[in-house]
């Protein structure tokens, strides 16, 4: 079966066009987690040789290894972070590689609250959330040539000229959005950012393509 069978097969499976970003937050992480689980069994097909699994969580331990501080004991022994997505890894060369985090935050109410004939709130701190994320996983993959995460912004309260799409330069460095930044060497974060509801072939086809090329560059650096 061809890749492009197996994306449309996936598509309908997922819901076609229909948007799926269009509750709230909670709604949005956890259809994202399921679009990850999605990505596994098309990836498998794909993969045969290549093993994968999702994991919920990324330790403190974990992070601090990869910086070399092995004296490092965090405060709390749970500490960690907990993308939306998940981590994707696959098992490559007898080594598990990270190829795929990524985070959905919709950030936003004041335009149900508009048509209410009620005031604007002042605007949430979902991206903050990201950024913090963001921060632990450029030290996780600062040993590795790609950094893939990526980060799906929607909501009311990113519309055109508001300042809240100002937080976000910080993870792409100032450089544009909405661009694939996955084999940069500045380890810029990948965000696609809009006003309105994402849908899921928009999502699958953007995690599927940043995974395929991971994997891409790792086979071949195990060449």
């Amino acid at each position: 079966m061809s890749n492009s069978s197996r994306l449309r097969q996936t598509h309908e499976a997922i819901g076609g066009g229909k948007t799926i970003f269009n509750e709230d937050a909670k709604s949005l992480e956890k259809n994202l987690y399921g679009q990850v689980e999605n990505l596994i069994s098309i990836l498998d097909s794909k993969y045969p040789d290549v093993e994968f699994r999702l994991r919920k969580k990324i330790t403190k331990d974990e992070i601090a290894k990869k910086a070399r501080r092995r004296s490092y004991t965090p405060c709390n022994p749970n500490s960690c972070i907990k993308p939306d997505g998940g981590i994707l890894e696959a098992f490559i060369g007898k080594k598990w590689y990270p190829i795929l985090v990524c985070e959905a935050k919709k950030q936003g109410t004041n335009n149900a609250r508009i048509k209410e004939g009620l005031k604007r709130q002042a605007a949430g701190n979902a991206v903050e959330r990201a950024a913090k994320n963001y921060l632990e996983l450029m030290i996780y993959f600062e040993h590795l040539s790609y950094f893939p995460y990526i980060i799906f912004v929607t909501g009311c309260d990113f519309y055109e000229g508001s300042s809240i799409n100002d937080r976000l330069d910080a993870m792409t460095r100032y450089y544009p959005r909405n661009v694939d930044y996955t084999f940069n060497s500045k380890q810029l974060a990948t965000i696609y950012v809009q006003e309105e509801a994402f849908t899921p072939n928009d999502i699958f086809d953007k995690i599927y393509s940043m995974s395929v090329k991971v994997i891409r560059r790792i086979l071949r650096d195990e060449g």
